[in-house]
């Protein structure tokens, strides 16, 4: 669903209990009164600008930013933004339920997440030297390891 930029001031404003636009501009860090400019939009905020009233207003910036990118575009590059926003808030919220099941995490023949070969962290190490009692064989430079995510 894509939300509007008022929608990001009005939350912001609540969650920090400011009453004015011209209070939130000064918590952002502008001087002049850059948020009525947002809301007439003669102004977009910048990605940094987006990413401290996402912050302020307790939601996600990396949604945030493909909405902000949406706002800023028009025709088939808004419609691919909104899409990217779309799905980028769906898997955030499957992750934030996920991990709020009781018992969802390591539990034999569920299918979820946890489970042994299903979510891999790769990590990428220098190889260890090889001793000299080992054959002489090329060393590998970089050797990957894998664990399970809890």
């Amino acid at each position: 669903m894509l939300r509007s930029l008022d929608n990001y001031l009005d939350q912001a404003k609540a969650a920090a209990g400011i009453g004015s636009d011209n209070e939130l501009g000064r918590r952002l860090g502008f001087k002049s009164n850059i948020v009525c400019l947002y809301r007439t939009k003669r102004s977009w905020p910048s990605d940094d600008a987006m990413i401290r009233i996402a912050e302020m207003a307790g939601e996600n910036p990396d949604i945030a930013l493909c909405q902000l990118s949406a706002w800023r575009n028009a025709g088939p590059a808004a419609n691919r933004w909104q899409t990217m926003a779309g799905k980028l808030a769906a898997i955030t919220a499957d992750q934030m339920a996920e991990s709020r099941r009781p018992h969802a995490k390591n539990k034999p023949g569920t299918g979820r997440r946890g489970e042994a070969g299903d979510c891999i962290l790769w990590k990428i190490q220098p190889a260890r030297p090889r001793s000299m009692a080992c054959p002489p064989e090329p060393a590998p430079f970089l050797k990957l390891t894998r664990r399970s995510i809890p």
